[in-house]
C-alpha cells in the first residue's frame, strides 16, 4: 500500500499541513512536525499499551490508529540541499464507504464553520436584503443593455425605412422577434447560477411563501469537510439519532479515549463524522492527537482569550481536562438515543 500515493487536498484543518492517500485508498499519510514527531515518540508505549488493552480486553475505543511515524529524507547532489520531512501513516476509517457528508467536531463553536459556507455574523434578514440589491442591480443592468440595443436598433430600422419601405415591415418584425430572444436570453443569464456575473451561486429558496425575501447560501461540495457549526446547521439544531447499543458503544469510546488523551496531556483533538447514505451508518474517528498542551499551547490559548468579551465562546485551547469536559459534553448534544421495539427500560 505504502508503495505509492498521491496528493490530498483535504479540507477542514487550520495547520496547512500537506495530506497524501495511497492508491488502494486504505492509509491517509499526514506531514507532521519535529515537534509532533517527538511527542509522538514520548507518548508512544502508552499509546500501544492502551491498544492493546482494546484490541485484547475488548476496549471499546474510536481513536484513528497510527501505524507508523517515518523521517523522509532527502539529498539533490546536483545543488547539495539535504531536507528532512516527518510523516504519520494513519488508517483511513472511510476505506470502502461512500460517505456524502464529512463533519470534523471539536465541540466548540468559536469560528467553527466551513469557509465555503455563508458568514454566521450575517443574519437571514442582511443576507435577503443583499441578495435582492444584487438582483436588482443585474436586473437593472441588464434590463438597461436590452433597453440600450433596442435603441440602435430602432434608428437603424428608421434610417433603413427611408431607402426601402416595402421591406420594413419585414425587418421591424424580426428586430422585434430577436430584441425579445435577447431580452429572454439576458433575463436567463441574470437569474442562472452559472453566470459569470453572479458573484455567488444562486440556490433554489425555501418553500414559506414568503414572495421575495429568499434566503441564499452556498452548499459546499460533497468533499468539503464541515465544522461544528455546519453541523448544528445541517440538523437544525437537534441531535443525530443513534440506536441504543451504537450510541452506548459511542458513548463507552469517548469516556475512554478523552481520558486517556487527558492523561498524557493531548488536546486539540477532533472526531471526524462521515455520513453513509447508503448503509444509513455513521463512521467515526478521533484524529490529531498528536499535540500536547505546550508552552506553545498555553501562549495560544492566553493570546485567544485576551479579546474575549464576557458571554462569548471559549477558545478552542484550554487545559486538557476542560477540552475533555467541553468535548463529553457537544458529544452528548450532537448524538442522541432512539429507543427501538427491543430496548429495555
Amino acid at each position: 500500500s505504502l508503495s505509492s500515493s498521491n496528493s490530498w487536498a483535504a479540507s477542514g484543518g487550520k495547520s496547512g499541513a500537506a495530506f497524501a492517500k495511497t492508491k488502494d485508498d486504505r492509509f491517509v499519510v499526514k506531514c507532521i512536525s519535529r515537534t509532533e514527531l517527538q511527542m509522538f515518540l514520548d507518548c508512544a508505549p502508552a499509546y500501544f499499551e492502551y491498544l492493546s488493552k482494546s484490541f485484547f480486553h475488548g476496549l471499546p475505543t474510536v481513536l484513528c490508529k497510527i501505524v507508523g511515524v517515518y523521517q523522509i529524507g532527502y539529498h539533490n547532489k546536483a545543488t547539495g540541499k539535504r531536507d528532512m520531512q516527518q510523516v504519520a501513516v494513519m488508517q483511513n476509517i472511510f476505506y470502502g464507504r461512500k460517505i456524502t457528508k464529512t463533519f470534523d467536531l471539536k465541540g466548540s463553536l468559536r469560528g467553527r464553520f466551513a469557509k465555503n459556507l455563508e458568514s454566521n455574523n450575517v443574519g437571514v434578514a442582511g443576507g435577503n436584503q443583499l441578495d435582492s440589491t444584487e438582483d436588482n442591480n443585474e436586473s437593472s443592468s441588464s434590463k438597461d443593455s436590452v433597453a440600450h440595443r433596442k435603441n440602435s436598433r430602432s434608428k437603424d430600422q428608421h434610417e433603413y425605412s427611408d431607402s426601402e419601405s416595402d421591406e420594413d415591415d419585414e425587418d421591424s418584425s424580426v428586430s422585434t422577434d430577436d430584441s425579445n430572444e435577447e431580452d429572454n436570453a439576458s433575463a436567463d443569464r441574470s437569474l442562472s447560477p452559472d453566470s459569470a456575473t453572479s458573484s455567488q451561486p444562486k440556490l433554489k429558496p425555501s418553500d414559506n411563501g414568503d414572495g421575495g425575501n429568499k434566503a441564499r447560501v452556498k452548499i459546499p461540495s460533497s468533499e468539503t469537510t464541515l465544522l461544528d457549526g455546519d453541523f448544528l446547521e445541517f440538523t437544525a439544531g437537534k441531535p443525530l439519532p443513534l440506536s441504543d447499543r451504537a450510541k452506548a458503544v459511542f458513548h463507552m469510546s469517548i469516556l475512554n479515549d478523552t481520558l486517556f488523551l487527558t492523561l498524557i496531556n493531548v488536546l486539540d483533538y477532533s472526531i471526524l463524522v462521515g455520513i453513509d447514505e447508503e448503509n444509513m451508518e455513521l463512521v467515526i474517528g478521533i484524529i490529531d492527537f498528536m499535540r500536547q498542551y505546550d508552552i506553545l499551547k498555553q501562549m495560544e490559548r492566553v493570546g485567544k482569550s485576551i479579546p474575549m468579551v464576557v458571554g462569548s465562546e471559549a477558545p478552542t485551547i484550554i487545559q486538557p481536562p476542560l477540552y475533555k469536559a467541553r468535548f463529553t459534553n457537544a458529544m452528548e448534544k450532537y448524538f442522541m438515543t432512539v429507543p427501538t421495539k427491543w430496548t429495555t427500560i
